[in-house]
């Protein structure tokens, strides 16, 4: 006769089975279904630097990118279903009066008023005050919330690029950051933000987030919300001269727009560039992770994706990550949180087979105390047989999956680059 507690030990262990996350080593690494084209049927020029944001409440995607079908570069999106169903046709968002390029654009979504905000670097004003950064409110529906606005401020005289966005719940509102030449002569260039009201408004100054000893070259920042502040991150070259290369900086900005302690080096390792940085925040493990485009290897494996968590005060957890370690270039990583079981998904374009296919785009999960799930792999489907880069994600916590998407060269010979993107299992 079999034993009542043996039972209960087998129903147990059975429960916690099925039930468990997937366990460090089996990463379940498994695209669902095929890449798809996100850019409708008349974008057939180069389409490019896509992003994408993810609606919890009408469980929608808006992917937005950089679209050249006129004669200078737009700014176009399309929403998408939570199956990749388009919602529609893909629609321009800047201006259709202005014949000035607009590019590099980015979105987040706001959770309290269900409406988006998307950001980009417009040259309508180049004459007078050089490439500014503009922004425009989309509604769930496709529609605007009212027409552009300029974010950057009446001192931003010079040029202002490659901006990046994040939506803070505390504050019902968002911060900008971006490129900023305005003290080119004395400093270089420097990351700039300014807070933007969920009603688009622009009532607080602009803020200079590099710090006083950032008088090099600073590039390319991201943003992340956390619990009560923000933390942006940039590529930054003041130590370039010293040999150490460009390094991965960071500091923190209150919800409320001021700023939270001194900039920091955020990656370990000084003796090469670490370059192209994005952070996501986990509200879980109240910490942040930062990964870039590494070059510490670039003599065995050729450019590395590493990462660094970061706590929400700002102090530096263990030691950098590495996330892959396959001989070949890997380029321009990005990274999102999985909520419901606690861990990142961290993408990039891939050179391993880039005889066969050109560069594809590449992912690995890693736990939120640093592990490697698994192993990495590739995204990109088996169409794309050319060449894949400026990848981004976002997470989707009503179907526990991920959205990657690319901008893709397979039809590059009849509609230029095109934005293709696929779902991953969370």
């Amino acid at each position: 006769m079999t034993r009542p507690w043996i039972v209960v030990c087998l129903l147990l262990v059975l429960s916690l089975l099925l039930s468990a996350p997937i366990a460090a080593g089996e990463d379940g690494r498994t695209p669902v279904g095929t890449d798809i084209r996100i850019s409708g049927p008349y974008a057939t020029q180069d389409d490019d630097l896509p992003a994408v944001a993810h609606n919890t409440f009408n469980n929608q995607y808006l992917v937005v990118w950089s679209d050249s079908r006129g004669p200078n570069p737009k700014i176009y999106g399309r929403r998408l279903k939570a199956d990749l169903t388009p919602i529609g046709g893909d629609f321009r968002i800047s201006a259709t009066t202005s014949p000035a390029a607009e590019t590099a654009p980015d979105v987040a979504w706001d959770a309290t008023h269900n409406t988006y905000l998307v950001v980009w670097g417009d040259d309508r004003n180049e004459v007078s005050r050089g490439r500014d950064i503009y922004g425009r409110r989309v509604k769930p529906n496709g529609t605007f919330a009212g027409a552009e606005f300029r974010i950057s401020g009446k001192n931003a005289m010079a040029h202002e690029f490659t901006p990046a966005v994040a939506w803070h719940p505390s504050s019902a509102g968002y911060l900008v950051v971006w490129v900023d030449g305005r003290n080119f002569t004395a400093r270089s260039f420097d990351i700039y933000g300014r807070l933007v009201t969920a009603d688009g408004k622009v009532p607080f100054a602009e803020m200079r987030i590099s710090g006083p000893n950032a008088t090099a070259y600073d590039d390319l920042p991201d943003v992340a919300a956390g619990t009560s502040a923000f933390l942006v991150v940039w590529e930054d070259q003041r130590n370039f001269d010293a040999g150490n290369g460009t390094d991965i900086y960071a500091r923190r900005v209150a919800s409320t727009g001021g700023l939270l302690g001194g900039d920091f080096r955020v990656n370990g390792f000084a003796g090469s560039s670490q370059v192209l940085p994005a952070v996501a925040w986990n509200d879980q493990a109240k910490q942040y992770l930062v990964v870039w485009q590494d070059g510490r290897n670039l003599g065995t494996t050729n450019l590395d994706i590493y990462g660094r968590r970061v706590k929400a005060d700002g102090t530096r957890l263990a030691g950098d990550i590495r996330m892959t370690a396959d001989p070949a270039a890997q380029y321009r990583p990005d990274v999102a949180w999985n909520k419901t079981w606690n861990r990142y998904l961290v993408v990039w374009e891939d050179w391993r087979d880039y005889a066969t296919s050109g560069g594809d785009t590449y992912a690995r999960r890693v736990g939120a105390d640093g592990s490697r799930i698994g192993g990495n792999f590739r995204v990109s489907g088996t169409g794309a047989v050319s060449h894949e880069n400026d990848t981004a994600v976002v997470y989707n916590q009503n179907s526990n999956q991920f959205l990657v998407v690319w901008s893709d060269w397979r039809n590059r010979a009849s509609r230029g680059d095109d934005i293709f993107g696929r779902r991953v299992t969370g």
